[in-house]
């Protein structure tokens, strides 16, 4: 049985963005929160695990934000072993449609895209994978996501340049409320009725695109391959994304 959330223990309490997390909690569950006022986790992490041991959380929600602690892809010790050792220990992967998330799909992780630019060549495909994609402008105005669908193949293509289109990053709020759907549909995946209804729209404008335009679709090998990921995708975008670009 899934064990319900009641105690939960935040690091690094003082940032703008834990400050709108523990807003958002602070009325459902018990917090407690220590920053580096109250102790420095960096070089005392003995203590810091006797403050967990005591308090016992049932989540540890860690929002610390210094240079010390290890900030991966910035360093000049990435090497492939180190990659797959971290993706091999992670519970989860976080992140956006760079060459890591396929490490993440090798590893069988459960995946959440966050700042998504491509709808067909990298889908959520699992069935408890989800993602978020940008909201878009073209000519100054905003694009639903199913007009972007809708546009020219070669939008679609990732070796081709997108000139006049204007992506705009995904929020904080955005973030934090697709994550908390993420994580609560991890014990039973199920899409709800829009998420079934934008897949099956995603997969009747897939086939659209290559009726109507065999020769603009990568290589046939490529075209191929796309097809047969579209076809399989049990992953779908979160509810609150659906929900942002209006589709119903």
């Amino acid at each position: 049985m899934k064990k319900k959330i009641k105690k939960i223990f935040i690091i690094g309490s003082r940032g703008s963005l834990t400050k709108q997390i523990i807003k958002k909690l602070e009325n459902k569950f018990s917090l407690t929160k220590i920053s580096r006022k109250n102790i420095d986790v960096v070089l005392n992490f003995k203590k810091l695990k006797k403050i967990i041991d005591k308090l016992n959380p049932d989540l540890i929600i860690n929002c610390i934000g210094v240079t010390k602690f290890l900030d991966y892809s910035t360093l000049d010790l990435q090497e492939d072993v180190l990659d797959l050792f971290l993706m091999e220990k992670a519970k989860f992967f976080i992140g956006t449609q760079s060459g890591i998330l396929d490490l993440a799909q090798l590893f069988n992780k459960p995946i959440l895209q966050t700042n998504m630019i491509a709808i067909f060549s990298k889908y959520p495909f699992k069935k408890n994978d989800r993602g978020i994609f940008r909201s878009m402008k073209k000519n100054n105005e905003f694009l639903s996501i199913t007009d972007f669908i809708k546009l020219n193949y070669e939008y679609h293509n990732p070796s081709h340049e997108i000139d006049d289109l204007i992506f705009y990053e995904n929020t904080e709020e955005q973030i934090y409320d697709s994550l908390r759907e993420f994580l609560d549909i991890q014990q039973n995946p199920i899409l709800t009725k829009d998420q079934k209804k934008f897949n099956e729209f995603l997969s009747n404008e897939h086939k659209l695109h290559y009726s109507n335009n065999p020769n603009q679709l990568f290589t046939e090998y490529d075209s191929l391959k796309v097809a047969r990921l579209v076809k399989n995708n049990e992953g779908c975008l979160t509810n609150l994304n659906l929900k942002n670009f209006n589709f119903n």
